[in-house]
């Protein structure tokens, strides 16, 4: 459950894939495993807090320091959970994508990504 593979066919594609969202208009772009991949691992945050906290959108290896877990639980009104506008992810959901950052979060072929 905690892999790119699960991750993205059971929560990025369907949750936040959708027509003007997450759908290639612009990033994270979640349209494929590898396109899911690669715009979240290790990649610069272009949107960040107020104070400017997160560098990057997965820091494998450490889910507290990476934008996307703070962006699918935080309670700021102003900035928004994700998915916008849907309902949020399930505790379930979340914590697969927490234990998929904080295990190194592998590549489709269980590598653990190096900066």
């Amino acid at each position: 459950m905690e892999s790119i593979a699960w991750l993205h066919q059971n929560v990025f594609a369907v949750r936040c894939a959708n027509p003007a969202c997450h759908d290639g208009s612009f990033e994270p772009d979640f349209r494929t495993m590898q396109s899911t991949y690669s715009s979240l691992v290790f990649h610069d945050v272009t949107k960040n807090d107020p104070q400017g906290s997160y560098d990057y959108r997965v820091v494998p290896g450490d889910a507290d320091a990476s934008w996307l877990y703070n962006r699918v639980t935080t309670n700021d009104q102003v900035l928004g959970r994700m998915p916008l506008y849907a309902d949020p992810l399930s505790s379930a959901e979340i914590e697969a994508i927490r234990g998929w950052i904080n295990k190194g979060a592998p590549d489709a072929q269980g590598d653990i990504p190096q900066y």
